[in-house]
């Protein structure tokens, strides 16, 4: 079995990130979820859902560590902290493995992970989630108080994995630059752009950086590289995107400036390749 680390987005590896740290500690030890920070436009957002698709791995099974803090001073030894399912759609057994109740957090150290193993058959077209919660034990009170983070209040304590074998839409994602999300068109960006498909979901700064640098040129990009072909005339050359639902779109791709002519035919019916 591989075992993936996952960021989405996605995953919560948080003791590399110190911005995460939360400056409300008074009294009792309490313990809660790291949060990454995603930045978007000018603010910074926390997730609270970690998404995990099989789509972007060729793996039967994997697991998902999802990465918690205590509030509070190290030890000198292993505490356990307490955490239960408030709901799932996913059905254990099938899905993914049982949970423990409790998990350790090591001696001389603050940080600890939940490991949840997920299995892709059984799937289909589904997605499903569990949600998780972390809950008082004799080491954590979780007296823990909700944090604002931008004037949007976050449950530290509850954290949503879901999980799927379709391609689902990465959070850096911006339809204002690159319109609706479809597989043909998450492809097609990354083919022309340079990019895995599984950048999109990584941890590494400078490689979301360069994701981002190219979604604020995409616009331009790829208004030009379609009308181009739209001018000559030719729809045949056109990428087609039977995701894409808007009825006047016919089946092919675009992007924001794109208009296919009317006079055009429905994609589907073009003996074509593309």
């Amino acid at each position: 079995m591989k075992q993936i680390l996952i960021f989405l987005g996605i995953v919560l590896l948080c003791w590399s990130c110190e911005e995460d740290k939360l400056d409300l500690y008074k009294g009792s030890d309490s313990i809660y979820f790291c949060y990454p920070k995603v930045t978007s436009g000018v603010s910074n957002v926390y997730m609270d859902t970690t998404v995990f698709s099989f789509a972007m791995y060729n793996v039967p099974d994997t697991i998902v560590r999802l990465s918690v803090r205590a509030l509070g001073d190290m030890v000198d030894r292993d505490r356990a902290f307490k955490v239960k399912i408030e709901s799932a759609t996913a059905v254990a057994g099938t899905n993914y493995d049982e949970l423990q109740s409790e998990y350790i957090l090591p001696k001389d150290s603050v940080y600890g992970e939940i490991p949840i193993h997920i299995y892709r058959e059984g799937l289909g077209d589904a997605t499903v989630s569990i949600e998780l919660r972390l809950v008082s034990n004799e080491y954590f009170l979780q007296n823990i108080p909700q944090k604002i983070v931008d004037k949007d209040t976050i449950d530290v304590t509850r954290h949503v994995l879901m999980f799927t074998s379709k391609l689902t839409k990465p959070s850096m994602w911006m339809e204002s630059f690159l319109g609706y999300f479809s597989e043909a068109k998450f492809n097609f960006f990354n083919q022309e752009m340079g990019f895995e498909a599984t950048d999109w979901f990584s941890s590494d700064n400078e490689i979301k950086s360069s994701i981002g640098n190219k979604i604020l040129i995409a616009n331009v990009y790829f208004a030009n590289y379609l009308n181009a072909i739209i001018e000559a005339g030719d729809p045949t050359q056109m990428p087609q995107d039977p995701e894409n639902t808007n009825e006047a779109d016919k089946g092919y791709m675009t992007f924001p400036g794109v208009e296919i002519p009317e006079d055009w035919p429905v994609a589907s019916e073009l003996n074509t390749n593309n």
